[in-house]
């Protein structure tokens, strides 16, 4: 009898250690979740933070989950579909079945929206965007379309704009108000060192190029070719971009000083000599002298103690 109770005993614990090494972890009862959020969601920068609340329209997902998905969602530029996102959280979620929806989720700038459609194929860019309600994001539902329009979005400055998100199916039309500032981007010539007063012109390898969004694109010096002929009229600090202001005219042409006259008609360019009325800087137009009749002539001021006449 006592051997008969050993056996069955043995047997117990062999169908139990076989039931548990075959088990399928996969086949275990997972627990469910699902998390609602928009079909488009526009950031109003490119870096820009958002919380669960600004995004998520129902959940009743854990906080770790939601937060992880607004991670993901923080991170991503364009269309995403959900069942990959849904795969990528398992990986941190692997006793949770996690639902998206909808099934396609994008992620843009509203930013990159203004610029291509109110100010597309120009220098002009939307910066420093905010919506006029608490939202920190632009969302639409399935089907919601943005029109916006802006009269006055090709001049710089601050603007306010109208966008209409309209479901063309519900013929439902939402009304926001948004504000943005216009810019141009140029390209800027920054101090790659600390400039002292001088009164020499600048060197080529005082500066280096970058670009800059600005509303005062006139304010700022651009071209290499042209520094040569100015000098700095107050101390310029590296990394500082070069200004209007910074900047104080060499002379180029000296009263009574002979210099080369270029005279350019269509493709044809002679040179001669004349001698200058009076002293000048870059651009500015002088009369001069032909030493060979003294007949007086007008040309521009192009370079060192160079003048061109177009005939």
């Amino acid at each position: 009898m006592k051997m008969f109770h050993i056996i069955l005993l043995f047997q117990f614990l062999l169908w139990g250690t076989s039931a548990s090494a075959f088990t399928n972890p996969e086949r275990e009862i997972k627990e469910e979740c699902t998390i609602e959020t928009f079909a488009s969601i526009y950031r109003l920068s490119p870096s820009q933070y958002f919380a669960p609340k600004d995004v998520i329209k129902s959940s009743n997902c854990d906080n770790l989950v939601i937060n992880k998905f607004t991670q993901i969602l923080m991170s991503l530029e364009g269309i995403a579909l959900s069942n990959v996102l849904e795969k990528e959280l398992s990986e941190d979620f692997k006793n949770i079945k996690i639902t998206l929806n909808p099934a396609k989720i994008f992620v843009g700038n509203l930013n990159d929206y203004l610029k291509t459609n109110l100010a597309n194929e120009t220098n002009l860019f939307f910066t420093d965007t905010r919506l006029s309600s608490t939202k920190k994001v632009l969302t639409l539902n399935e089907e919601e379309l943005i029109e916006v329009s802006c009269e006055s979005c090709l001049s710089y400055g601050d603007k306010n704009i109208k966008i209409d998100l309209v479901h063309p199916i519900n013929a439902t039309r939402i009304s926001q108000w948004l504000s943005t500032k216009v810019t141009a981007k140029i390209t800027v010539l920054k101090a790659n060192k600390n400039i002292n007063l001088q009164n020499e012109g600048f060197k080529k390898d005082d500066f280096i190029t970058e670009d800059l969004l600005t509303t005062q694109p006139d304010k700022f010096i651009s071209q290499f070719e042209m520094i040569k002929f100015y000098k700095p009229n107050k101390v310029i600090i590296q990394g500082m971009p070069l200004t209007n202001q910074d900047i104080a005219p060499l002379q180029l042409v000296r009263y009574g000083t002979p210099v080369k006259v270029v005279l350019k008609n269509n493709n044809i360019s002679i040179i001669k000599s004349a001698i200058p009325h009076k002293s000048a800087n870059f651009g500015e137009t002088i009369e001069l002298k032909n030493p060979s009749n003294n007949k007086l002539i007008s040309g521009k001021v192009v370079d060192f103690n160079k003048v061109l006449i177009e005939l």
